[in-house]
């Protein structure tokens, strides 16, 4: 339990460090966020927050954490990378809707391909059906509030914290 906290404490030390930089970038990337009718900022907002946070988790995870199985612990690397650059090509281009949940499900699919499961239930392909859907409708319903700044990544901390 104590390598899990050190993994998060040095993930959140990471993540306030990267912030300011990921904000100083995203201007100089074209990154940002604009104003609109269903959004509450006035200003551009950058939008590389995301990008900070999974970064400083992988550095994170890769400087503290165990490798004991490394197998499973690149397939998670892979697949989370994979999801968060599709967000990042997401938010400085735009994707459609279906490459990003197909990207989802593929993340999804490699972690199951992997014996990486999020339930466990008494069927193995309702273990994996659970898995899927958890790691598309998770990252789906956060994106969903990314309409107010900061809220994607505290509504998750919190969640987290509760546990």
């Amino acid at each position: 339990m104590r390598i899990y906290l050190l993994v998060f404490a040095g993930a959140v030390v990471l993540t306030i460090g990267m912030t300011p930089l990921a904000r100083w970038l995203a201007p100089r990337l074209g990154v940002m966020d604009t104003p609109a009718a269903r959004k509450v900022h006035r200003r551009p907002v950058p939008r590389l927050g995301g990008a900070a946070i999974t970064l400083a988790v992988i550095v994170a995870a890769l400087l503290l954490g165990e490798r004991y199985n490394f197998t499973q612990f690149g397939t998670i690397l892979i697949g989370a990378t994979g999801v968060s650059c599709l967000g990042l090509i997401d938010d400085r281009w735009g994707l459609r809707p279906l490459v990003k949940l197909i990207g989802q499900i593929l993340a999804a699919l490699l972690l199951v391909a992997s014996d990486i499961y999020v339930g466990t239930f008494r069927h193995p392909v309702l273990t994996g059906i659970a898995t899927v859907v958890w790691v598309v409708v998770i990252p789906s319903s956060i994106n969903l509030l990314d309409t107010l700044a900061g809220l994607p990544g505290g509504v998750p901390a919190l969640a987290a914290a509760h546990c």
